[in-house]
């Protein structure tokens, strides 16, 4: 290769390597790499064309276009089985790509595999992208690939049959086709087209009773017209219906650095509930799918994923697409999928996988709140019959923490009802001087001790003990002091606690 190529080369990999992040520069090495590919290109940029597409395919798996690129090119260079196995890859991450496996079975069809062969491919297809709404083109296809095989066989009868009753885009075009068959039907075509269902609850027909060489072919046309007009006009109303959602998704395709707006965050939260209550269980998956190609960064849609198996009883289903959603959700992102996990092994009394999962996040996030209200909660389920071992465990992990931080695990601590905190767990956490000279602090050990039923006396003590660290102007304190005053019976002081239980909690 010329120096001019080997130095462009290099400006593209050194401006990556300063930017990783950045998609555009991906885009510029990989159009450069693939420019001018051909049997006949040195060894080297050939290598350099795999590394680079292997490389960013595993960083952005779900760019499906680049999946098809790569196959193409590898095809170009005579590489056919490179080639299929690149599309299979590229199918194991994103299994339900409609533009990948429009692809993927063209060139299969290319490369002229047996026909067994590729009703399989078309199959496994089927149950992927039967459903999607702009699976025109495939279902099209899946046709055209049937008929050049057997002529209008009985399965191309059974896909046409099947393509009909589906409210995607363009339907109306198979409907056509069904009526033409329809209007022709005779003696040759019928039990291709007629199906037991249709003799039996809408013809009425008993084959073993009639011949078919005397059935009135024009007649039996006229009532199927009119049976298949009706099925029409309902799958007309459920694609409008899917439409009014279809028309709000801008763009359905992975870009990285690209954020959705709200409107369509929320149009694809309201399909998902709509196909939810209205769809079949197929379509209802292949949906969800579909949404995580452009959405895969989105930890809100794996939730509602996860969370549509998890009300269909299909906890091990749920626990392994939030799995999966690990792969492409940021770490900052990510927390709320580990706790939804943590619960799930909670709830299969996988109680240590639950407190690696939460441990997990604790090392990237050592001060996240939530994280460790529900590592505590979860500590306190493995540990309840040992209480003493429990409180020994939160005061270590409180002392540890910031001090504000501290203040929040303390009252979370609090809530337990089997749970004493005494004083002499307070007074070992007070020794810690950081403790001293926050107001919080003193309002929860006064509230535990109002709780405790002590007496005024011991009140007032430590109450005088905390003005020493706080002084005599601490706002809260003193409102504290104030309200607590005005209670004097043991009623009254019932009252105050449930008064005032929000500003020690606050």
């Amino acid at each position: 290769m010329s120096s001019i190529v080997d130095e462009e080369w290099s400006s593209l990999t050194i401006q990556l390597a300063n930017d990783p992040e950045n998609f555009q520069h991906w885009e510029s090495l990989l159009n450069y790499v693939s420019k001018d590919l051909t049997k006949l290109s040195p060894l080297p940029q050939i290598e350099r064309f795999r590394i680079t597409f292997d490389q960013f395919l595993l960083k952005y798996p779900q760019a499906e276009k680049y999946w098809s690129i790569y196959a193409g090119l590898e095809f170009k260079l005579g590489n056919t089985d490179v080639a299929k196995l690149i599309y299979e890859k590229g199918l194991s991450f994103i299994s339900y790509s409609l533009l990948l496996w429009t692809d993927f079975l063209k060139f299969l069809r290319v490369i002229e595999l047996d026909y067994g062969k590729l009703v399989y491919f078309y199959q496994q297809a089927e149950f992927k992208i039967g459903f999607h709404y702009h699976s025109y083109e495939f279902w099209n296809d899946y046709l055209d690939f049937e008929e050049k095989y057997n002529g209008k066989s009985i399965y191309y009868y059974g896909i046409l049959r099947k393509v009909i009753e589906l409210p995607i885009y363009n339907f109306a075009h198979f409907f056509q086709i069904w009526l033409n068959e329809i209007e022709n039907i005779n003696i040759k075509n019928f039990n291709k087209i007629v199906n037991e269902s249709d003799l039996t609850n809408k013809l009425k027909i008993d084959l073993d009773k009639q011949d078919l060489k005397k059935l009135d072919y024009h007649e039996l046309g006229l009532k199927l017209k009119k049976i298949f007009t009706d099925l029409y006009i309902t799958v007309q109303y459920r694609s409008f219906e899917l439409y009014n959602f279809e028309k709000n998704l801008k763009l359905e395709y992975f870009i990285p650095d690209f954020f959705k707006s709200f409107e369509e965050l929320t149009n694809w939260d309201k399909y998902l509930d709509y196909v939810e209550i209205n769809g079949t269980e197929k379509q209802i998956i292949q949906l969800y799918e579909r949404s995580l190609i452009p959405l895969s960064k989105y930890n809100n849609i794996w939730l509602k994923y996860a969370n549509y198996y998890i009300g269909e009883s299909r906890v091990l289903d749920a626990k392994n697409i939030l799995n999966r959603s690990l792969i492409y959700v940021d770490s900052s992102r990510a927390i709320p999928i580990y706790i939804k996990l943590s619960e799930i092994e909670i709830s299969l009394n996988n109680y240590i996988k639950a407190k690696d999962l939460l441990t997990t996040v604790l090392i990237n996030f050592p001060n996240q709140l939530i994280i460790l209200f529900k590592i505590i909660d979860l500590e306190y389920l493995i540990n309840h019959k040992n209480l003493g071992f429990f409180k020994q465990w939160v005061i270590k992990l409180i002392l540890n923490k910031p001090i504000e931080l501290s203040i929040h695990l303390l009252i979370h601590l609090s809530n337990f009802k089997s749970l004493t905190i005494d004083n002499k767990l307070l007074d070992s956490i007070n020794n810690d001087e950081r403790f001293n000279k926050i107001s919080k602090f003193w309002i929860f050990y006064l509230d535990i001790q109002l709780r405790s039923n002590n007496s005024r006396s011991e009140l007032i003590k430590t109450y005088n003990l905390a003005l020493e660290n706080l002084g005599d102007d601490d706002e809260l304190l003193q409102k504290w002091y104030d309200d607590y005053l005005s209670y004097d019976t043991e009623d009254g002081i019932k009252k105050y606690f449930n008064i005032n239980r929000k500003l020690v909690l606050k």
